[in-house]
């Protein structure tokens, strides 16, 4: 059985053959950078788009990435086991739309995979928000799995669930170079800051419920105060002005509306047929099952968003 093999010429190491993956929704602001900054290195870009309606797929066709759409699941872990397993090769960098892989970072990351040094790499990056680039509280020092070999990568689906090295993987860490890094450009105003939170606090919430679990208002400070350590105290945000105090402080807020609303999920069903009772009481009404309305929470709406990935199986 003859096996072809591709060989570098220049030093004799066998060439790899290495996929950027994308996940997108409604991106059409930062798509363009995140693919050029991946087809200089890698032999295939994907953009995985869950429906975007802004341009996202013309603009990533147009830059030269290969587009598929799946249906829009509301968040995207969901899907990242699915989309790493639709890119042609084993070697996978996976990029957020509103990042960027620098050069020399690309050109490390492929000698990686070429010599066999490592399985997975965690690649440091250095974010930039509100204006600013954020250099104490959590987002610095701060580094990501995005680059691995897909025999070695376990993907967790729950809310920034993230990549993890699996048993027996070879992982290494990247020195805190700023030019061999990723470069997160997130966050334009304060409002963006605050949709995202509430959005992602309530998937969060919603997957923490399935367990049965009902955290009191003790855990809910409990797990705000941790945070706040974390954030002013260990991590001294306040040394980032203004950007740094503001989304600190949403973060924290973060963790104690997770726990709200994780008790609320579970405390809050029959709550909208209870007020209803109460009203047709003090109004002297009958009841009438065909004017009563569904009761349908945020959280309960997420409930299908696992499903909309059709048949694939996590």
């Amino acid at each position: 059985l003859l096996i072809a093999h591709s060989v570098n010429a220049k030093d004799g190491r066998m060439a790899v053959k290495i996929s950027g993956l994308i996940n997108t929704w409604n991106e059409a602001e930062t798509i363009r950078y995140a693919v050029e900054s991946l087809k200089t290195w890698c032999d295939e870009v994907l953009v995985v788009d869950q429906q975007s309606t802004d341009g996202t797929q013309r603009i990533a066709k147009a830059c030269g990435a290969k587009v598929i759409e799946v249906e829009a699941t509301g968040y995207v872990e969901v899907i990242r086991k699915l989309s790493v397993d639709l890119t042609e090769h084993d070697w996978v960098m996976v990029l957020d739309s509103d990042e960027i892989v620098l050069p020399a970072l690309g050109q490390r990351l492929r000698q990686i995979a070429e010599t066999g040094e490592a399985n997975v790499v965690r690649i440091p990056r250095r974010n930039m928000i509100l204006g600013r680039e954020m250099e104490h509280g959590q987002w610095w020092p701060n580094a990501k799995r995005r680059f691995f070999h897909k025999d070695w990568i376990d993907i967790r689906v729950e809310m920034h669930g993230g990549f993890h090295a699996a048993e027996g993987a070879t992982e290494i860490m990247l020195p805190m170079d700023r030019d061999r890094c990723l470069w997160h450009f997130s966050y334009h105003n304060i409002a963006d800051v605050v949709w995202k939170s509430q959005r992602y606090t309530t998937v969060q919430a919603w997957q923490r419920a399935r367990s049965g679990r009902t955290p009191g208002p003790r855990r809910w400070f409990r797990v705000a105060l941790r945070q706040a350590w974390k954030e002013f105290v260990k991590g001294r945000a306040y040394r980032d002005g203004p950007a740094g105090i503001a989304v600190s402080v949403i973060r924290i807020m973060d963790r104690f509306l997770v726990q709200a609303k994780q008790w609320d999920e579970l405390a809050s069903h029959g709550r909208a047929e209870e007020y209803q009772r109460m009203k047709e009481e003090m109004l002297g009404l009958e009841h009438d099952p065909d004017l009563a309305p569904i009761d349908h929470s945020e959280l309960e709406k997420l409930e299908k968003a696992p499903d909309a990935v059709g048949e694939v199986q996590f």
